[in-house]
């Protein structure tokens, strides 16, 4: 048993093990798509195990009538730990600090996940992660959000969103995000000097574009910077699209298309 000090937080460090296969879940659920956020820094040597976890997770679960979509969120909270984190964002940090509001902990740590708005945990307790996608994959399905069509011209992203279904008594807040599908870095200082990392569906900007405030089928626009591409060689981004509830409530849909 090893430890890690990450921002504050003490957290155990277990034994490596095989992947938990998701469980599957009753024929009577409607196929839906699951949001998996992933804090994380490059300085945190912690978020390796975590960052693996997102990787063999994003965008499985078919057979268990589940998309799980997931977002790696870099943030900055490890920035003056020896490594300064080139994905990270002040409006992802700020994003997790809100995050610890709604779920009552007294500071921000890495690598933490969040499932779908509603749960969180240590990103690299690979039960307790899918423990909480089954939970979350057994709700029933209220809304639906679909990316139906997108446009790159130039440096930015437009795309028409297709909404249907109900909506919570005090809305829900759109989101959109451009993510790297692969990055890999070297890093040359802090908790992980030497060693060159590779995270799956970073985050390189983020932004709301609306507010559902009724319910029913909607066709919505949105256009957004796409973010900047990084230096390895073939990078491909995605397009990223979800409704969560008013202070980071609960994510009642989401949809995902490459760019």
């Amino acid at each position: 048993m090893g430890w890690a000090w990450t921002a504050g937080l003490m957290i155990a460090l277990g034994a490596a093990h095989q992947s938990t296969p998701v469980e599957n879940l009753p024929q009577t659920v409607k196929p839906h798509a699951l949001l998996v956020e992933l804090f994380a820094s490059e300085g945190c040597a912690a978020c390796r195990p975590a960052d693996d976890l997102l990787r063999r997770i994003d965008g499985t679960g078919a057979e268990q009538n589940l998309l799980i979509i997931g977002m790696s969120e870099h943030v900055k909270i490890m920035d003056n730990y020896g490594w300064k984190d080139p994905y990270g964002l002040e409006s992802l940090t700020y994003r997790q600090s809100e995050y610890a509001k709604k779920f009552s902990l007294k500071e921000t740590y890495t690598p933490q996940d969040v499932i779908n708005g509603e749960m969180q945990m240590v990103g690299f307790q690979e039960d307790a992660v899918v423990g909480a996608i089954n939970k979350a994959g057994c709700e029933r399905v209220l809304a639906t959000l679909r990316v139906a069509s997108f446009k790159v011209e130039g440096d930015k992203v437009s795309a028409t969103v297709e909404y249907a279904g109900t909506v919570p008594p005090h809305g829900a807040i759109l989101f959109a995000a451009v993510a790297e599908d692969e990055t890999t870095g070297h890093v040359l200082r802090g908790e992980n000097k030497g060693m060159t990392l590779a995270h799956v569906s970073v985050v390189r900007s983020m932004e709301t574009f609306g507010k559902l405030t009724t319910a029913g089928e909607k066709t919505l626009k949105i256009r957004l910077p796409k973010a900047e591409r990084n230096q390895t060689p073939g990078t491909k981004q995605r397009l990223i699209v979800w409704a969560q509830g008013p202070n980071l409530g609960p994510v009642i849909g989401v949809d995902t298309k490459a760019l």
